[in-house]
């Protein structure tokens, strides 16, 4: 029984320690989106964007016939990635997509420099369900 009050006692101190530290991030996806976004600036570089958050994906933009759209996204890897958009495989640009819940997403949009055009919220599963299409 002494251990187990041990065990508890050193990990609720872990958890103050790591929270002081800023290891935990809000729970809060719509602060989480806004913390986030507010850092993103147009003209960022791709580099600048991922020391703030890394993605987990990214999308290849292609030029159709009337417009510009992403591709299917495939998971993100720092070197690969680099390499790619050195090579200059990237003419158009490319989207790296952030999902924060299912309420709360955002899209870094980047020319074929690697620099930042723009941002876009997407359409989510929750702001269908809620009817928030146009918020």
């Amino acid at each position: 029984m002494k251990w187990l009050f041990v065990v508890l006692v050193v990990g609720v101190a872990a958890i103050i320690i790591m929270m002081n530290q800023g290891v935990f991030t809000p729970t809060d996806p719509k602060i989480q989106m806004e913390q986030f976004t507010s850092q993103v600036k147009p003209g960022m570089t791709w580099q600048q964007v991922m020391d703030i958050q890394p993605p987990r994906k990214v999308m290849e933009l292609m030029q159709s016939e009337f417009d510009v759209r992403p591709v299917s996204p495939r998971p993100f890897d720092a070197d690969t990635f680099a390499k790619w958009v050195g090579d200059g495989g990237l003419k158009v640009g490319f989207v790296f997509p952030y999902k924060f819940s299912e309420a709360y997403a955002v899209e870094i949009w980047f020319d074929g420099n690697g620099k930042v055009t723009g941002l876009h919220e997407p359409v989510t599963m929750g702001k269908l369900l809620e009817g928030n299409l146009f918020q």
